[in-house]
C-alpha cells in the first residue's frame, strides 16, 4: 500500500513539476525518485531514478535561484522555503560549501521552529537515501 502511494505522489509532483515548472513539485519529485530507487529491485531502474531526480535538482536549482535574485524576492512569502530548497538540492546534489552557505541564509530567514526542523528532518531523510 506504502509503495502504492508513493508512486501516486510521485506521479502528480512530476506531473506538477512539468506542468508549472516550480521548486515545490520538483523537489518532491526528486525526493520520491530517490525513494523508489532505494527500494527498487532492479539496479538499472534505480540507477535511473537517481539520474532523473538528479537533473530534476539541477532545474529546481536554478529556478530557485532565479527567485532569489529577483527584485520582488524580498516581498515573497515563500522566502523561506525558496531558500530551504535551495539548501535541500545543493546537499543532495553534494555541493557542500554551497550548501553550507545558503543553510545559513535559510536558518536566518526561519521565522518558525518547525520550519528549520521540517527542513533538517527532510535532508537526514534524504542523506539515508543518497548514501
Amino acid at each position: 500500500m506504502k509503495l502504492l502511494l508513493n508512486r501516486r505522489f510521485l506521479n502528480l509532483y512530476e506531473k506538477g513539476f512539468y506542468i508549472k515548472n516550480d521548486y515545490y513539485n520538483g523537489i518532491n519529485a526528486a525526493y520520491l525518485l530517490n525513494v523508489r530507487g532505494k527500494i527498487a529491485d532492479d539496479q538499472n531502474d534505480a540507477i535511473a531514478d537517481y539520474t532523473i531526480a538528479k537533473r530534476i535538482r539541477v532545474k529546481v536549482v536554478n529556478i530557485c535561484k532565479n527567485l532569489y535574485s529577483d527584485d520582488c524576492f524580498e516581498e515573497r512569502s515563500d522566502r523561506y522555503w525558496i531558500v530551504a530548497t535551495l539548501e535541500e538540492a545543493y546537499f543532495a546534489l553534494g555541493f557542500k560549501e554551497k550548501y553550507t552557505d545558503i543553510r545559513k541564509v535559510s536558518e536566518s530567514l526561519s521565522q518558525e521552529n518547525w520550519e528549520r526542523k521540517t527542513t533538517e528532518e527532510q535532508i537526514s531523510k534524504l542523506k539515508i537515501l543518497i548514501e
